[in-house]
């Protein structure tokens, strides 16, 4: 079952991708990604999308500690700290995301279809958990993110690993 999921994700990544950038787009509530122009906007989101999909297996199947299959929406976090995306929007993308896939899945859910209504649920619940894992994820990302730019300005001086930040970023 969870293969299956992998591959309705996959199969529609694209189709996901264009909902997550029109919502985006229209939302009053995202509007610092309106400086991201629609193609570095779309190339991020599809890759979120497809980097989801494989980790959604790999921990499904336990392949690998959540601390390693997590850690990439940690540097995203500190990423989208360092761009001055706001941590509210930035989670609110995971939400949307989680959206798109769920409409999906909606329509995949009809009489006679691959998935019946108790995997759909079992689906659900993982899924619903494996967001909460990367929004968690993300929002630490960010708050060390902001730590360590505090702690640099209070210094005057850049800390090792990071690009310099700017004043104000990580709002």
């Amino acid at each position: 079952m969870y293969a299956q999921v992998r591959e309705i994700i996959g199969g529609n990544a694209e189709e996901i991708t264009r909902g997550i950038l029109e919502a985006i787009r229209l939302r009053s509530d995202t509007w610092h990604y309106l400086d991201v122009s629609d193609d570095v906007a779309q190339a991020r989101i599809f890759r979120v999308v497809e980097d989801m999909q494989t980790r959604l297996g790999i921990w499904l199947a336990k392949g690998q500690p959540e601390s390693t299959l997590f850690a990439s929406y940690s540097n995203l976090g500190a990423d989208r700290c360092q761009e001055g995306i706001p941590l509210e929007e930035t989670t609110l993308v995971f939400l949307l995301i989680k959206r798109e896939i769920w409409k999906i899945f909606r329509d995949q859910i009809v009489p006679g279809s691959r998935i019946s209504l108790i995997e759909f649920v079992e689906v659900n619940y993982y899924l619903n958990l494996f967001f909460d894992r990367i929004i968690q994820s993300t929002i630490a990302g960010y708050q060390n993110e902001q730590a360590l730019i505090a702690v640099k300005h209070r210094r005057g001086k850049d800390l090792p690993g990071r690009a310099p930040a700017m004043a104000g970023q990580c709002s």
